[in-house]
């Protein structure tokens, strides 16, 4: 093996070592930031962003709630690829479990992640 290949196997190997790392780290974020609060639906959001030229488009929804704001979007760590029908089946002024993941980030226009939905209380008239 010449000198440029064993330079080309090195930096092959290291950059498979630095995506397997930023895949642990996203996997230990799912998991280690996972919670459950019981909130009451505020309003219900649905942005769609992109579809230019080239570019792809994007799905986001939002759900607002006595807690905070959280996103609900399809997630592949927790085999979890029914957000719109979640989205579909929530109700404003009805309480729910949700089980969640991840921090708000403001500057960076995070939310938390709802990736599981449990009715607790009928909607409000």
């Amino acid at each position: 093996m010449t000198r440029d290949e064993k330079t080309i196997v090195a930096w092959v190997a290291v950059a498979v070592g630095v995506v397997f790392m930023l895949l642990m780290l996203h996997v230990m974020y799912v998991y280690q930031t996972a919670d459950v609060t019981t909130a009451t639906v505020n309003r219900l959001d649905h942005k769609v962003s992109g579809g230019g030229r080239n570019m792809p488009v994007s799905d986001e929804y939002l759900i607002f709630t006595s807690k905070g704001v959280f996103k609900n979007a399809d997630e592949m760590f927790r085999m979890k690829w029914n957000s719109s029908d979640i989205q579909g089946e929530l109700k404003e002024g009805a309480t729910y479990r949700l089980h969640y993941y991840g921090w708000r980030v403001p500057f960076l226009s995070w939310y938390p992640n709802v990736y599981k939905v449990e009715e607790v209380g009928e909607a409000k008239k």
